[in-house]
């Protein structure tokens, strides 16, 4: 029997070569030996943030509780903020009742890709006296999804037979008047349709990172925080420039601030990630 010599095609010979090229672009750009190859394929953030309101003794409750069981809280979509989310889907199905018996079920764990937004401190960490949470995301926060902004008025665009593919595309669109967010998710699944279900996203404790503590934030809650971090996260202060109009980071501890100010996301990641 004579066996036949396979030669690939030349699209074969290319697509190799182009996967080869890829490769080795990765080896050379990625930040730490932890970053996979679908990590930097996708472009997804290193580290990405959760802001916290600390002023009420439940909202500081809550914050220490991140911080030393590990976990967020993730919220029942109809407690976003947002009065428009949802209705971008036409399940295309006969059992429509199982389309929202599943998203009563959803439930959504919402993040920035920046700690640097005035808006967001101003929104979601009550002016600055909050604090900011950054997180790596090389482990559990891997699977973040973007969201993306649209102008859209009517958002019935997405169809799906699949009933994941309907509740993902259900909340992974908004108008682009929340762009400047630059909001990730998580979204998670209770165990009943019943809307009072607490249901938390679990990650270990070293991937915080960083916690960084408002500017105007209250003394003693600042020390009560400070005594909960985890031994390896990094702590920063957050100031404003107002010649420039930017916020930037200091070190906790730090003497010499003009020449350790960090103003970008990009030297916060050369700062942090090893």
């Amino acid at each position: 029997m004579i066996m036949e010599i396979y030669e690939p095609t030349e699209y074969e010979i290319e697509e190799s070569q182009r996967q080869a090229e890829e490769y080795e672009q990765y080896k050379n750009e990625k930040r730490c030996e932890t970053e996979s190859y679908d990590h930097w394929k996708n472009k997804i953030p290193h580290l990405i943030f959760k802001y916290r309101s600390v002023d009420f003794s439940i909202d500081l409750t809550r914050t220490i509780d991140i911080l030393q069981n590990h976990r967020l809280f993730m919220s029942p979509a109809k407690f976003l903020n947002d009065p428009f989310e949802g209705g971008n889907v036409d399940y295309l199905s006969k059992d429509i009742g199982l389309f929202e018996a599943e998203k009563k079920k959803c439930r959504i764990l919402s993040l920035s890709e920046n700690c640097f937004s005035a808006p967001l401190w101003a929104h979601y960490a009550n002016n600055c006296r909050g604090v900011c949470i950054g997180f790596s995301t090389y482990k559990k926060f891997e699977g973040i999804t973007p969201m993306q902004y649209t102008d859209i008025i009517d958002k019935k665009q997405w169809w799906a037979c699949d009933l994941k593919a309907a509740i993902e595309n259900e909340y992974n669109y908004k108008n682009n008047d929340w762009s400047y967010e630059r909001e990730y998710r998580i979204i998670g699944k209770a165990q009943k349709s019943d809307e009072s279900e607490k249901v938390y996203f679990d990650f270990e404790q070293d991937e915080i990172a960083i916690i960084i503590l408002g500017e105007y934030i209250n003394i003693e809650i600042k020390e009560v925080i400070i005594e909960a971090v985890p031994s390896a996260c990094r702590i920063f202060n957050i100031k404003s420039d107002k010649n420039h109009s930017q916020y930037y980071l200091l070190e906790n501890g730090t003497a010499d601030e003009k020449e350790n100010r960090i103003y970008s996301l990009d030297k916060l990641y050369d700062e942090i990630i090893k």
